[in-house]
């Protein structure tokens, strides 16, 4: 049985170094591996960008000097945390001015509201998965935005 055993963890770390060998671990930043004058490797601190969607943004891109990679970041968080904010208060302001009329239609925004903030979650979640990775994504609308502002 130990010999069995022994077999069977064998072939475990066999098969583990067989996957890193197809899917080798993403290179952070590929090109826009820079060094951040925050003290953190670049796709750590483009994370953190993100956690409190737009304030850490906000710390992250006044802080940072050297990488362009954290402050593009950095600048698509404040952009996506502040279009999320003024997106939920104007659906939220739809909610009470139509359920002021109807209750039933209320309550259908109302789960409209619910659906939109899943979205909101989902995206942000995305945000900091691609930002750990490494990924110098765009979201729509907003990632060029951040880019031309985070050139300059």
């Amino acid at each position: 049985m130990p010999a069995t055993f022994a077999r069977l963890a064998e072939e475990i770390i066999t098969h583990e170094e067989r996957l890193e060998m197809q899917n080798p671990q993403p290179m952070y930043g590929g090109p826009y591996e820079e060094k951040s004058s925050t003290g953190l490797e670049s796709n750590i601190a483009a994370l953190l960008a993100y956690v409190v969607s737009p304030l850490t943004g906000i710390i992250f891109y006044v802080i940072e000097k050297q990488s362009r990679f954290v402050r593009y970041h950095a600048m698509q968080s404040i952009l996506f945390g502040v279009a999320a904010i003024i997106i939920s208060i104007a659906f939220n302001f739809m909610v009470i001015v139509v359920s002021s009329f109807s209750w039933a239609l209320g309550a259908l925004f109302s789960l409209g509201g619910l659906l939109l903030a899943l979205l909101f979650f989902a995206a942000w979640l995305y945000c900091l998965i691609k930002a750990y990775q490494g990924q110098r994504f765009k979201l729509p609308v907003i990632g060029d935005m951040a880019e031309q502002i985070a050139s300059k």
